[in-house]
């Protein structure tokens, strides 16, 4: 019986899936040791498996990546769950990198780094920059940590159903930040492992930026509802700090471009908001 539970939800991405489980087959780590679960949300394209890994396919209405990912857990066999997105390729020291640390037995859960897998793209740089500029903080202080994102995420099996699994009324975005919350007020740890990468590679374009966004204010509107105390109060110093990072590590861009978009994003996202507060 596998010790682990790689469970992967997608929606109508079969090249970026084939791409992950083809990122899967590469990891340094016994292939008896770990199974894949891959759960169709509800897609219109047929999920397809035709690489050579321990793979489940599991199937459901479309309802969202966290209910994809409780389907994926009530399947699983492991005693560890590892949530990993359609769109991200696992380096190959990626698993050994987070079961080491769940294999110690510590009430935890572990998030790897997440690098962005298309530098070249202004708008997937900007998205990741909005997504993880924390993590910086959880490296120098690792006491910080307060929310890690589910594309890259670990857990031991029996502590995710104590907590009792992902909101599934967050449909598209938050069900993570919800779920840290709940985490975090049982007493248990998040942790952050910066040896366990994956590239996320999402190859966005206008439009899908600006989906995005907009779906980021939807469900932050719903999540806010959940847990008003979490409203971040220092805005203006996160963004005065993303700024900065965009300036410090993409010089080679337009600067202008960077800020239009930042400031873009959150407008959007500020519509999103208030649309779905109105609803």
């Amino acid at each position: 019986m596998p010790s682990i539970s790689v469970i992967i939800p997608t929606y109508n991405r079969p090249r970026q899936l084939a791409m992950c489980l083809r990122a899967l087959e590469g990891v340094d780590f016994p292939r008896g040791r770990f199974e894949v679960i891959v759960v169709d949300d509800g897609g219109s394209v047929p999920v397809e498996i035709t690489h050579t890994l321990d793979v489940t396919v599991v199937r459901q209405r479309n309802a969202g990546p966290g209910a994809a990912r409780n389907a994926g857990a009530q399947r699983a066999r492991g005693r560890c769950l590892v949530f990993l997105d359609d769109d991200c390729l696992p380096e190959p020291g990626w698993l050994a990198a987070l079961t080491a640390r769940l294999e110690k037995g510590w009430p935890e859960a572990v998030a790897g780094e997440t690098v962005n897998g298309c530098p070249d793209n202004l708008y997937d740089c900007v998205s990741h920059l909005l997504s993880y500029h924390q993590y910086d903080r959880y490296k120098d202080d690792p006491a910080a940590v307060g929310f890690l994102a589910t594309n890259n995420f670990a857990m031991q099996a029996d502590l995710f159903c104590a907590v009792g699994g992902f909101r599934s009324d967050l449909t598209l975005a938050y069900e993570d930040r919800e779920f840290c919350d709940r985490w975090l007020r049982l007493g248990y740890r998040l942790t952050y492992e910066p040896e366990a990468v994956v590239r996320h590679c999402r190859s966005m374009t206008l439009r899908s930026f600006c989906r995005q966004h907009w779906t980021y204010g939807r469900m932050a509107s719903r999540y806010y509802n959940l847990a008003p105390s979490r409203i971040r109060r220092s805005l203006p110093r996160f963004y005065f700090d993303i700024a900065q990072r965009a300036m410090r590590e993409h010089r080679g861009w337009n600067r202008a471009p960077i800020l239009a978009l930042l400031a873009a994003s959150q407008l959007i996202a500020l519509s999103g908001f208030l649309r779905e507060t109105i609803r």
